[in-house]
């Protein structure tokens, strides 16, 4: 969901860590949340202040809420690993194919 607003959340940190909010945030729940709720006109989407503070959010104590940012974070990175791995594979695919290709149509290989 995208407009023209800029919302500025204050957080106490006896209560709540700022990632582990920004966490909960970039989640479907949340997106949802806010789809669900956003006032839409023609090709726009907004929410306000009251809707924004309104998200019903679980929060355990600070502790266990950075238990839970190096739990994603380290998930997150392994993830990255894996996708890059992926990507890099995809490549040296796509690669091989134009080279396969290449000779097929010079005539370097048979078909």
């Amino acid at each position: 969901m995208h407009q023209n607003h800029v919302f500025a959340i204050r957080l106490s940190q006896y209560i709540a860590s700022e990632n582990f909010v920004s966490w909960v945030l970039s989640c479907d729940y949340a997106r949802k949340y806010f789809i669900d709720t956003a006032v839409k006109t023609t090709n726009l989407a907004s929410t306000n202040r009251t809707k924004l503070g309104n998200l019903p959010i679980v929060l355990p104590p600070v502790d266990e809420q950075l238990e839970v940012i190096d739990y994603l974070e380290n998930v997150n990175n392994e993830f990255k690993k894996v996708m890059d791995t992926i990507l890099g594979e995809l490549e040296r695919i796509n690669e091989f194919r134009k080279t396969v290709i290449s000779e097929a149509v010079t005539g370097k290989i048979k078909v």
